[in-house]
């Protein structure tokens, strides 16, 4: 009995976080698209500049910025978030990201005022869309 009890505990602890963090990615998902980049927070254009620099400090941010974006991605794709997520293949390197935003900000340049989240998440949507 009592480890029929201690397992429905476990269970319910795991659904009621898997609901948190449901409502907290769409909290994140539905602010982010509505605010604007405060004087000094990244947009959309500074990721540019540091995926287009050269040198391997450069590369380094742009590689740790994307990645973070992808774990972001990769979220709300197991969530089945509509309309948020891409289905970045497994096999896609960092290098497949950061080609992949770098031709979404030649085809968008006028996006790039919008904040780095939208930007990367808009980035990885349109070369990883979900079908």
């Amino acid at each position: 009995m009592r480890r029929a009890a201690a397992h429905h505990r476990q269970h319910y602890r795991a659904r009621a976080l898997r609901a948190a963090a449901r409502g907290a990615l769409v909290v994140v998902l539905a602010v982010g698209s509505v605010i604007t980049p405060a004087a000094g927070a990244p947009t959309g254009l500074s990721l540019l500049e540091t995926c287009s620099a050269r040198g391997d400090e450069p590369a380094v941010r742009c590689g740790q910025t994307l990645s973070q974006y992808l774990e972001f991605a990769k979220a709300a794709a197991a969530l089945k978030l509509p309309g948020t997520a891409a289905c970045v293949p497994a096999r896609a390197t960092l290098a497949d990201l950061r080609s992949a935003f770098l031709t979404w900000a030649q085809r968008n340049p006028a996006d790039l005022k919008r904040n780095e989240q939208d930007a990367v998440m808009a980035a990885l949507n349109d070369a990883y869309p979900c079908r």
